[in-house]
């Protein structure tokens, strides 16, 4: 399953380049649990991606990757947000990947759409995730009804 998310991840990434516009690096900030009982998870998602870049290398479409790791610490929707408006506005993060908890993922969820950048959920597993993206079918299906 790490496997398929860390493909994802990079597939994402790819796409995101044309999101780096002026941009010399690609910047992909994990939002993690990096500490706390959920810290085995976390840190499980970031060295799968940290393989993938020791194999496949740290130039995506010949722009530098640089990934900027942020903690959650556990269940906690509200640092989740602040951590993606952060990656945002003070990072100029390209796109988002992790998150293992839905909570968190549903927070950085509503930045996501708003600022435009893609965002990767590698873990988090609740359906109600997927409804959360603005080009999901099931979204464009509740604005029609």
């Amino acid at each position: 399953m790490q496997k398929l998310s860390v493909g994802l991840a990079a597939a994402t990434l790819a796409i995101g380049v044309a999101a780096a516009d002026a941009q010399e690096t690609v910047k992909l900030g994990m939002i993690n649990e990096y500490s706390g009982q959920f810290a085995d998870t976390g840190n499980q998602i970031d060295h799968g991606v940290t393989l993938y870049v020791k194999q496949h290398g740290d130039t995506i479409a010949g722009r530098k990757l640089e990934i900027l790791r942020k903690d959650t610490g556990g269940i906690a929707p509200d640092v989740a947000k602040r951590l993606a408006q952060e990656l945002v506005v003070r990072d100029n993060a390209d796109v988002f990947g992790g998150f293992s908890l839905t909570p968190n993922a549903l927070a950085a969820a509503d930045v996501s759409a708003q600022a435009k950048k893609f965002m990767v959920v590698m873990n988090a597993a609740t359906a109600i995730i997927t409804t959360k993206s603005p080009t999901s079918p099931a979204r464009r299906q509740r604005r029609r009804s």
